[in-house]
């Protein structure tokens, strides 16, 4: 019986299964590796609200080179929301910071004309009143630049169609925006592009 004699495999072919079979095993490690846990709003947030477990929900996502600009779950500590995040949203960084500062309160006012449509939660707004004088009316700056917090609408039959509008405001700013609210002055709130 004659014995056959195989051609041993070209170098080349060697080393292209070779690098093949280790591309192969990198790629799985790689995606084994565990996915950090990113935070998600469960329900729309509002500036000043501190970050708890209630509040939010985790997702093990992977979010590449955008990663360092979310918070994980094990970045939870005692935060604060300086930024509105509506429901759904990843928490970004960006929004974290202290509470409320020792001069800034939040108050809901209702507009006597229904916002425009730019005035959402995260806008800043002007407050206007609108005062009447010996010869007519006369409109008033109250407040530079106020921070839109909320919108609510209300529900039912009776409910008006013009929102509740939260801003957070100085404290100084929101006496003259009671005062105006005690005298029954017309409000306007106007967005600031």
């Amino acid at each position: 019986m004659a014995k056959r004699l195989r051609a041993r495999p070209s170098n080349t072919m060697i080393l292209i299964v070779g690098s093949f079979l280790i591309l192969v095993l990198v790629a799985i490690a790689g995606l084994n590796r565990p996915l950090p846990s990113y935070l998600i709003a469960a329900s729309n947030l509002a500036p000043g609200t501190q970050l708890r477990a209630e509040s939010l929900t985790s997702e093990a996502l992977d979010l590449g080179s955008i990663a360092q600009n979310y918070v994980t779950s094990e970045e939870l500590g005692d935060s604060y929301l300086v930024l509105p995040v509506a429901a759904g949203e990843l928490i970004p960084k960006r929004a974290l910071g202290q509470a409320l500062g020792q001069n800034q309160t939040s108050i809901r006012i209702v507009p006597n004309l229904k916002p425009a449509s730019q005035i959402v939660s995260g806008a800043r707004v002007a407050i206007w009143q609108v005062v009447e004088v010996e010869d007519g009316f006369q409109s008033q700056l109250l407040v530079p630049s106020a921070l839109v917090t909320d919108l609510v609408y209300g529900e039912g039959l009776f409910a008006g169609e013009v929102p509740e509008v939260e801003l957070v405001i100085t404290r100084e700013q929101a006496t003259l925006v009671l005062q105006a609210l005690t005298e029954e002055a017309a409000i306007y709130l106007l967005p600031l592009s």
